[in-house]
């Protein structure tokens, strides 16, 4: 991006292909960490539309044995409270909020 701001003011939105997801989740270790938002908050403004997150978490609802971190700093956690609730089910699963 030419202009600095650009990079605080454009969004861009990965596509998730849910199918190639879990494929992927299918060939990690059951005992593997994944954290989420080392580099950035999934919870941002966009989530609202996009959805993403939300999606990654119900893939990883119908697995088990991951340890999952997510580290946030937004209340729109509080909307994927079913699905959270089942990933604790069948995972080790820690939500950090600031």
């Amino acid at each position: 991006m030419r202009d600095p701001l650009d990079f605080e003011r454009r969004i861009f939105v990965k596509q998730f292909e849910r199918n190639a997801f879990r494929k992927e989740l299918g060939r990690l270790e059951p005992v593997s960490r994944s954290p989420w938002a080392t580099a950035t908050d999934p919870y941002q403004p966009a989530e609202r539309r996009y959805r993403v997150t939300r999606a990654m978490l119900e893939a990883f609802a119908i697995t088990s044995g991951f340890r999952l971190g997510i580290t946030t700093k937004s209340q729109l956690v509080t909307r994927d409270i079913d699905v959270l609730q089942e990933i604790a089910r069948r995972h080790f699963l820690t939500v950090s909020m600031t």
